[in-house]
Protein backbone atom coordinates (compact mmCIF):
# COMPACT_ATOMS: atom_id res chain seq x y z
CA UNK A 1 0.00 0.00 0.00
CA UNK A 2 2.57 2.55 0.95
CA UNK A 3 5.23 1.31 -1.53
CA UNK A 4 2.48 2.13 -3.60
CA UNK A 5 1.23 5.42 -3.23
CA UNK A 6 5.19 6.38 -3.03
CA UNK A 7 6.04 5.05 -6.10
CA UNK A 8 3.01 6.55 -7.89
CA UNK A 9 3.90 9.84 -6.68
CA UNK A 10 7.36 9.53 -7.15
CA UNK A 11 6.82 8.75 -11.01
CA UNK A 12 4.07 11.78 -11.44
CA UNK A 13 5.60 14.69 -9.14
CA UNK A 14 8.43 15.98 -11.55
CA UNK A 15 6.06 16.17 -14.28
CA UNK A 16 3.60 18.38 -11.88
CA UNK A 17 6.88 20.71 -10.77
CA UNK A 18 7.92 20.81 -14.08
CA UNK A 19 3.81 22.47 -15.55
CA UNK A 20 3.61 23.87 -12.33
CA UNK A 21 0.60 22.63 -11.08
CA UNK A 22 -1.51 19.19 -10.29
CA UNK A 23 -3.41 17.18 -7.45
CA UNK A 24 -2.92 14.01 -6.03
CA UNK A 25 -5.60 12.33 -3.63
CA UNK A 26 -4.47 9.27 -1.80
CA UNK A 27 -7.13 6.77 -0.28
CA UNK A 28 -6.92 5.78 3.11
CA UNK A 29 -9.04 4.56 5.86
CA UNK A 30 -11.28 6.52 8.38
CA UNK A 31 -11.71 3.35 10.31
CA UNK A 32 -7.83 1.84 10.63
CA UNK A 33 -5.36 5.06 10.10
CA UNK A 34 -5.87 7.28 12.96
CA UNK A 35 -6.58 3.76 15.69
CA UNK A 36 -5.55 0.43 14.81
CA UNK A 37 -7.74 -2.59 14.70
CA UNK A 38 -7.12 -5.87 16.35
CA UNK A 39 -6.05 -8.31 13.85
CA UNK A 40 -5.49 -5.91 11.49
CA UNK A 41 -1.94 -4.39 12.73
CA UNK A 42 -0.27 -4.35 9.32
CA UNK A 43 -3.57 -2.68 7.17
CA UNK A 44 -3.60 -0.33 9.79
CA UNK A 45 -0.06 0.76 9.83
CA UNK A 46 -0.01 1.16 5.63
CA UNK A 47 -2.57 3.16 5.88
CA UNK A 48 -1.02 5.81 8.52
CA UNK A 49 1.63 5.76 6.62
CA UNK A 50 0.24 6.96 3.31
CA UNK A 51 -1.45 9.35 5.59
CA UNK A 52 1.73 10.51 7.15
CA UNK A 53 3.49 10.40 3.29
CA UNK A 54 0.73 12.12 2.08
CA UNK A 55 0.70 15.03 5.19
CA UNK A 56 4.54 15.31 3.91
CA UNK A 57 3.92 15.52 0.42
CA UNK A 58 1.48 18.41 0.74
CA UNK A 59 3.46 20.69 2.50
CA UNK A 60 6.81 20.00 -0.03
CA UNK A 61 4.36 20.45 -3.26
CA UNK A 62 2.66 23.01 -1.92
CA UNK A 63 4.58 26.28 -3.17
CA UNK A 64 4.82 24.37 -6.57
CA UNK A 65 0.98 24.51 -6.90
CA UNK A 66 0.36 21.17 -6.48
CA UNK A 67 -2.36 19.89 -3.90
CA UNK A 68 -1.69 16.59 -2.15
CA UNK A 69 -4.72 15.19 -0.57
CA UNK A 70 -6.34 12.23 1.47
CA UNK A 71 -9.65 10.40 0.65
CA UNK A 72 -10.60 8.98 4.02
CA UNK A 73 -13.81 6.74 3.28
CA UNK A 74 -15.49 5.62 6.43
CA UNK A 75 -17.07 1.62 6.54
CA UNK A 76 -17.92 0.20 3.23
CA UNK A 77 -20.37 -2.92 2.60
CA UNK A 78 -17.77 -5.35 1.10
CA UNK A 79 -17.80 -9.07 1.30
CA UNK A 80 -15.00 -8.52 4.26
CA UNK A 81 -17.03 -6.65 5.84
CA UNK A 82 -20.27 -7.78 5.76
CA UNK A 83 -18.38 -11.40 7.54
CA UNK A 84 -17.09 -9.34 10.52
CA UNK A 85 -20.75 -7.79 11.05
CA UNK A 86 -22.20 -10.87 10.69
CA UNK A 87 -19.86 -12.97 12.41
CA UNK A 88 -19.94 -10.52 15.52
CA UNK A 89 -16.39 -10.27 16.29
CA UNK A 90 -16.75 -8.55 19.24
CA UNK A 91 -13.89 -5.88 19.02
CA UNK A 92 -15.04 -4.89 15.92
CA UNK A 93 -18.97 -4.37 15.84
CA UNK A 94 -19.24 -2.19 18.47
CA UNK A 95 -17.42 0.41 15.89
CA UNK A 96 -19.66 -0.76 12.69
CA UNK A 97 -22.80 1.93 11.87
CA UNK A 98 -25.94 0.53 13.39
CA UNK A 99 -27.52 1.84 9.89
CA UNK A 100 -25.73 -1.12 8.49
CA UNK A 101 -28.51 -3.48 6.55
CA UNK A 102 -29.01 -6.54 8.32
CA UNK A 103 -29.14 -8.56 5.12
CA UNK A 104 -26.73 -8.44 2.33
CA UNK A 105 -28.09 -6.44 -0.45
CA UNK A 106 -26.10 -4.32 -3.36
CA UNK A 107 -24.87 -1.20 -2.41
Amino acid sequence: MVTTAFLCCKAVLPHMVEQGFGGIINVTSANVARRGVAGQAAYSAAKAAVERLTEALADEMAGHGIAVNNLTPGWVLTTTTKFTKECGCPKTLPRLPSSWPCKHRRQ
